[in-house]
């Protein structure tokens, strides 16, 4: 089995036998709707921004939602007498690209949650 590319084909197989670590290998990317579970995933021949800007635009019209883009920051605020590192959750929303943030005490999986 042969996997056309833009720049030829690549054959898995010679990849998967290929124990040495060199060679070629076709790497995924993959996005996941936390709420949803929807997940879909395009193929990138290289890990390369343009290619990854593609796929993002390929996902995009794949997903039956607007995609949003979200990240953590941290920042240190004063508390009285004390300084604190609070961790703030930043989203742009996906059609109005208005900017949405809230402040947590941690990055864990559960303010995630409630933020998102």
């Amino acid at each position: 089995m042969r996997v056309a590319t833009t720049g030829g084909s690549i054959d898995p197989r010679k990849s998967c036998r290929n124990r040495s670590g060199g060679g070629s290998f076709v790497h995924t990317l993959t996005l996941t709707d936390i709420a949803t579970g929807w997940t879909e995933c395009v193929p990138l021949v290289v890990r390369q921004a343009g290619l990854v800007i593609e796929g993002l635009e390929q996902l995009r019209a794949m997903m039956p939602f607007p995609l949003l883009g979200f990240d953590w920051g941290q920042t240190g605020v004063w508390i009285g007498e004390e300084k604190v590192t609070i961790h703030l959750f930043v989203m742009v929303l996906g059609y109005s690209r208005r900017i949405f943030v809230r402040a947590y005490r941690n990055e864990r999986l559960g303010n995630l949650l409630d933020a998102h």
